[in-house]
Formats: structure tokens, C-alpha cells, sequence
């Protein structure tokens, strides 16, 4: 361990390296922390010394979204897939080409951003490694819980069959974050407005918010940032401060009607070239997972296109997808998305809108992950009462499974 710290230049903290120690000493580990307490840092650590220690072992190392599998492998420079791509799912038959009968031959296994998976997906995923020496899930359990069934995050830890290491010591509080500030009082209960200041703003204005949204996104790329940059959260679709009426709004703001850029009508919503689009489905075929966000670059108008169908060509990062009309319904913009889609992301700007239109979706779950998705800067726009009343609410307690008391039974076999 010293040794990969000299290397390296890292210097590991006691809780870190308890962690890093702990999945080496045990078979089934936990590693949950906030962001910035630095457990990408640790997957970065565990994979190296494996590597060393033991050169023959096959390593597996997945998350539950194509975004969150990439960040991943951005940062640490490995291989990193998605669960579904992992376990060869076919989209046509929803099922997956790795199983008992087709096991993956994998020694270590490494599924970050856990507490995204949900139970149908798990139980895929331990169908598929009976071979695996060694896993390891890691994840903030203060998330959101998966969308699918069960709360695996909170299940495995409450039932005491695996190692937990909970990170404690965050370092961008340490280089004057008010966002992790503002975070941990939230999760603590208490909405803190003290906090907002520096990297956090707070707009108590319910009747204007649909105007500061448009100014501060527009002041935001006045400062530099990209439309990639900025992400517009809210908690629900619907009503004027909903995700569908800011993303309407903001598109006519940031790229609107123009003789110079094509667009193309489907249903309520209007494709222009230049729009920020989100991915709602899974299309592994296509390399693009539900929650990615792309950049319309072109489209093809049905009488040019030798099938006679309109077209839409969407940029992801580099990975160049074609749509038509069957698949255009996997599409919707994204200026605006849900909290639920952007979990697992990370963005350099963040403005979350809490009106008193969302006060019942509002939740501490909820608004935590939403202000732990900023980066930089966290601007919060809304009635400070929604923010507040969010805090002492906590529907993931409402989310019944028998999952801990089934392994705690196998356990005492």
C-alpha cells in the first residue's frame, strides 16, 4: 500500500485504506460514502494493487448507466461497462445472454453506483457470477433508491453479511465546497440558507422561477460553461414548473427557430438541430443507455432518405446514433431532466427548481442527490418553504422488502 502511494502520489486516509484492506481480507464489501470522499479514488487503488498482486485474476468492473460506467472509466482508466452490456441483454427479448448456463469468468467483481441497481437487475447479475472470488459494491446510500423494485443499498447493510466501510472525510469540503456543506445538511434534516453562498445560490421566488431559470442558465454560459455543462433539475413532468414546460421554454431560449437549422415535429415536441436530448431507453446495439444526454446534429427529411422516413442523427459524446419515427419516442430533450435520470452524473452547474408545484414529490432522498450532482455550482430556485419541508421527509422508509430477513435465514442454514 505505501509503496502504490509513493507511486502514485496519493496518500490514502485511515478510512480509505481500511476499505481498500477490507475487500482484500473479505469476500463481500460495502464501500458507501458522499461525493468527493474519494471512492472512485479507492476502486483506482483496489484495481491496481489486484493487478500486481494477482495478474491472472479477471476483473469485472460495471455500473447500472451507460453515463455513470463511463465517468468511471474516464477516472480511473479501465474498462468499465454497463450491467445489461456486461450480461449481454438483448433488447428484442429482454433477456440476458449470460446466465448460470453462460456464467461470466470473472474472479472480481465491482458495481459502482449501487444503490441505482435494482433487484431484478441483481438477481440477473448473481445468476451470472458463480464463479466470482470477490465483490464489491459500492455507492451512497443516501441516494435515491433504484427505480425498479427493492432498496439493495439499505438491505445488504442492514443485513450484516457484508463489510460496510462508510467514507466519512470529504476533500471538496476541504477546498471550500458549500455544496457537500449544503448536503450534509440536508441529510441532517435542515435545509442550512447560511450555506448558500460561494459555489451555492438560493432564489426564494416561486412566481418568478420559470424567468430566473432561463437568466442563470443564460448567465451561466455568459461565464463560459457549455449547454453540456448546465443541467436544469426538477422533481416531476408536469404543471408550468415542470420538466416538459422548462424544457419547452428553454429551447426557445438557448436554440431557437431558425431558417439555417432543420426541425421535425413528434407529437408535442419539436427536434431542432442543436438540441440537448436525453436517452430514454437502453439501445446496446447502439452503444447509448437510457440517461445519456447527446447533441442533435442533423436531420434527414423522409424524402431523402432512401426508406422514406425521417430521420434524426444525435451525437453522444462521440458515439454518432441514427433514430426513426419507431425510436424517436426513446427521445426527449433534456435542458431539464428528472433527478432520477441525472443520478449516477455529475455536472459542472446544476440549477434545481423546488416550487410549490413539487412540494409532494419533494423528498431529503431526493434533494440530496439533486444538490450532490453539482460540481462547481449549485443554484437552487424556488419556495424556500418546499426546500425546507423537504428535509424532514423521507418516503424511502415506505419501501417494503423481506430481502435482509431472506439472507439473514440463508445465513443461520
Amino acid at each position: 500500500m505505501t509503496k502504490y502511494e509513493k507511486k502514485t502520489g496519493i496518500i490514502y486516509d485511515i478510512l480509505q485504506k481500511r476499505a481498500i484492506l477490507s475487500f482484500f481480507n473479505n469476500d463481500k464489501t460495502i464501500i458507501t460514502g458522499g461525493p468527493g470522499t474519494g471512492k472512485t479514488t479507492i476502486v483506482e487503488g483496489i484495481i491496481a494493487l489486484l493487478r500486481e498482486a494477482f495478474p491472472y485474476y479477471q476483473i469485472a468492473i460495471c455500473a447500472p448507466t451507460g453515463r455513470a460506467a463511463k465517468r468511471l472509466k474516464e477516472l480511473v482508466e479501465v474498462d468499465v461497462s454497463t450491467i445489461h452490456s456486461l450480461l449481454e441483454w438483448n433488447l428484442e427479448t429482454n433477456t440476458f445472454g449470460r446466465n448460470h448456463a453462460n456464467p461470466l469468468y470473472a474472479d472480481i467483481l465491482v458495481v459502482d453506483e449501487f444503490s441505482m441497481v435494482d433487484s431484478y437487475t441483481m438477481a440477473a447479475l448473481c445468476d451470472a457470477t458463480p464463479f466470482v472470488r470477490k465483490i464489491v459494491f459500492i455507492g451512497d446510500k443516501d441516494q435515491l433508491p433504484s427505480v425498479g423494485p427493492g432498496f439493495l443499498i439499505r438491505d445488504l447493510i442492514m443485513s450484516q453479511q457484508f463489510v460496510v466501510t462508510t467514507l466519512e472525510h470529504n476533500y471538496r469540503q476541504d477546498s471550500g465546497s458549500n455544496i457537500i456543506s449544503l448536503a450534509k445538511s440536508v441529510n441532517n434534516g435542515v435545509f442550512d440558507l447560511s450555506l448558500c453562498k460561494q459555489d451555492v445560490s438560493f432564489f426564494d421566488s416561486d412566481e418568478q422561477l420559470r424567468q430566473l431559470v432561463m437568466t442563470l442558465y443564460i448567465k451561466a454560459m455568459d461565464s463560459g460553461y457549455r449547454v453540456d455543462d448546465i443541467q436544469v433539475l426538477a422533481p416531476k413532468y408536469e404543471g408550468t414548473h415542470g420538466i416538459d414546460a422548462l424544457n419547452f421554454m428553454l429551447q426557445k431560449a438557448l436554440n431557437p427557430n431558425n431558417p439555417k437549422k432543420r426541425e421535425l415535429k413528434f407529437g408535442y415536441m419539436t427536434f431542432r438541430e442543436g438540441d440537448k436530448l436525453l436517452q430514454l431507453k437502453n439501445q446496446p446495439d447502439d452503444f447509448v443507455f437510457n440517461g445519456d444526454t447527446g447533441i442533435l446534429i442533423e436531420i434527414i427529411y423522409k424524402d431523402e432518405s432512401d426508406d422514406r422516413k425521417d430521420h434524426l442523427i444525435v451525437d453522444f459524446d462521440g458515439v454518432i446514433v441514427e433514430y426513426n419515427p419507431d425510436t424517436f419516442i426513446h427521445l426527449k430533450h433534456a435542458y431539464c431532466m428528472s433527478v432520477h435520470k441525472a443520478q449516477g452524473s455529475e455536472y459542472p452547474v446544476v440549477i434545481f427548481v423546488g416550487s410549490r408545484q413539487h412540494r409532494f414529490m419533494m423528498q431529503k432522498r431526493l434533494l440530496y442527490t439533486g444538490l450532490t450532482r453539482a460540481k462547481n455550482a449549485l443554484i437552487c430556485i424556488g419556495d424556500v418553504n418546499v426546500f425546507m419541508e423537504a428535509c424532514q421527509k423521507e418516503y424511502s422508509d415506505e419501501i417494503m422488502t423481506k430481502l435482509v430477513e431472506r439472507i439473514q435465514r440463508l445465513s443461520d442454514m
